[in-house]
């Protein structure tokens, strides 16, 4: 068993490298296939998370809670009956999900996303499905048992297949057409998702040999449990139910967002071909690119709740706040260096990175308001820790329907395209994470400090537009775009480093804090 802060490197780690690994698709897929392929994978995408939450039913949490319970009381006969009861449940579920989706997606194709190519796509995602939901019953087992290794194993082992697995099927399937290269890439999701659950069940059989024979060897007698199989599924239904209901209606919200967009492109003019490489450099590419720092507010995030748990336990609120302003600050020099960047070097980081300056528009809309996707994880799991949950899944859902709303509205207007949802994007983030805010004020009394915020903002902005004025322009009449984008980022970086010393934004004891990972 790992401790707390083990297991959250650990995940930390391995998120980490699968988003590293993440990067190569989004690179190379543009130039070799093009946006249109990329377009209508990312259209198809939204279906499996939804499918995929329905096959889980919230059976994962419920699995790691009991699971975690067993383990204290020494019932190894309870833990294995509630892994075979999820797994029945898993496949029972997953299965006719699978075969439902390759029946509809004719349907789905034509008169939800308005594509009749989608039908590929759509029946490429339908293994995943059931992969996918056995995956993450393990994946919930060792979460309970305290283990987050063979999760990481099992991260890496299926971001590093799907990426050689998509890149190499949409490269050999490109020659049929575009929609037959995109069941290439969502093919590549099943195949790494196969091996991913492959390693993570030989992980899960050498540690259960090694469990057995370690207590034969002690001769120790594990306290069994006489319940039932229908007394355990209902015991774990109790708590999946909520979860899985709140999961569904979440994720119903994103797998509608590929409909109203096409719907509204349709209305503005756009052919499907020119709607589906849009939506692809909004979803696929300029959305990826500004996420990609929620690695570190993700860690962030798992850490915070239980921290705020504990307070909320102890009556702490003076704990809690002071938490709450750490992350803050914390969250902040990520922030504003990450929208800053983009923002003000959006064009060379758009070819550099996708080789087509197209989707330097819409990161250049999108940047100023990431830093309220950054905010919003700490948020939300601070409210979590205050069992609040029911409270950000309505802030969730209320953004969702205002940026379906905005979609609807936006995107209709042809001078306005992609970056309509581009602006219900940030419109949405805007919304959910101020209601965060406010709600956390109201119940602690807890309110961003300025001297937590404003020291990283200005360093930031000054940093990169003084980097991109008197280093990037000059440099690009001299030098290659990327050489004079790639020395601009050095330079305002390490700009950026000491303004935050000038200002206080960081201090000398914050680094010996960090060096010696004391969190106080």
């Amino acid at each position: 068993m790992q401790s707390f802060f083990a297991g959250t490197l650990t995940l930390t780690a391995a998120l980490g490298l699968a988003r590293l690994l993440g990067v190569v698709p989004k690179v190379v897929l543009p130039r070799t296939v093009g946006l249109d392929v990329v377009g209508l994978y990312q259209m198809s995408y939204p279906t499996l998370v939804f499918f995929s939450a329905v096959s889980r039913f919230g059976m994962n949490v419920a699995v790691a809670k009991r699971v975690a319970e067993a383990k204290a009381l020494g019932r190894t006969a309870d833990i294995r009956r509630i892994l075979r009861v999820a797994l029945a449940f898993a496949l029972g579920v997953s299965l006719p999900l699978s075969a439902l989706l390759v029946m509809i997606a004719p349907t789905l194709a034509e008169s939800f996303y308005l594509d009749t190519r989608l039908v590929w796509p759509l029946w490429g995602i339908a293994p995943a499905v059931p992969l996918i939901a056995v995956a993450n019953v393990f994946r919930a087992y060792f979460q309970g048992l305290g283990d987050m290794r063979p999760t990481a194993v099992c991260a890496i082992v299926e971001t590093g297949v799907r990426v050689g697995a998509a890149l190499v099927l949409s490269a050999a399937l490109f020659p049929y057409g575009e929609a037959v290269a995109a069941t290439g890439l969502t093919l590549g999701i099943a195949a790494g998702e196969l091996m991913g659950l492959f390693a993570i069940v030989a992980l899960f059989y050498r540690g259960d040999r090694r469990t057995t024979a370690r207590a034969r060897s002690d001769r120790e007698t594990p306290v069994e449990d006489a319940r039932g199989t229908h007394d355990v599924f209902r015991d774990l239904w109790r708590i999946a139910y909520p979860v899985g209901l709140t999961g569904i209606v979440g994720t119903l919200a994103y797998a509608l967002e590929p409909s109203v967009v096409a719907h509204s492109f349709k209305a503005a003019g756009l052919t499907r071909e020119a709607a589906s490489a849009a939506y692809g450099m909004l979803s696929g590419l300029a959305v990826f690119v500004l996420y990609f720092p929620t690695t570190f507010t993700y860690s962030l995030s798992v850490t915070l709740i239980p921290a705020v748990s504990a307070y909320k336990a102890q009556k702490k609120t003076e704990g809690v706040i002071r938490r709450l302003h750490q992350s803050s600050r914390a969250t902040a020099l990520i922030a504003f260096p990450s929208a800053a960047g983009v923002f003000f070097f959006a064009e060379p980081l758009s070819t550099a990175l996708f080789g087509t300056p197209e989707v330097a528009p819409i990161l250049k809309t999108l940047a100023p308001f990431a830093p309220f996707l950054y905010w919003q994880g700490p948020l939300g799991a601070a409210l979590q820790g205050l069992d609040r949950v029911r409270i950000g899944f309505i802030h969730t859902l209320v953004g969702s329907a205002v940026k379906l709303a905005l979609i609807a509205v936006l995107a209709r207007r042809p001078e306005l395209g992609v970056l309509g949802v581009a602006w219900a994007l940030n419109a949405s983030l805007a919304l959910v994470t101020s209601l965060h805010a406010l709600r956390l004020h109201g119940e602690i009394g807890w309110s961003p400090r300025p001297s937590d915020v404003v020291p990283a903002l200005i360093s930031a902005t000054t940093a990169f537009f003084a980097s991109r004025v008197f280093v990037y322009v000059p440099l690009s009449a001299v030098v290659t775009s990327g050489t004079a984008f790639a020395a601009a980022g050095i330079i305002g970086t390490a700009v950026y480093a000491v303004l935050l010393f000038v200002s206080g934004g960081i201090t000398r004891r914050d680094l010996l804090r960090l060096w010696t990972l004391k969190p106080r």
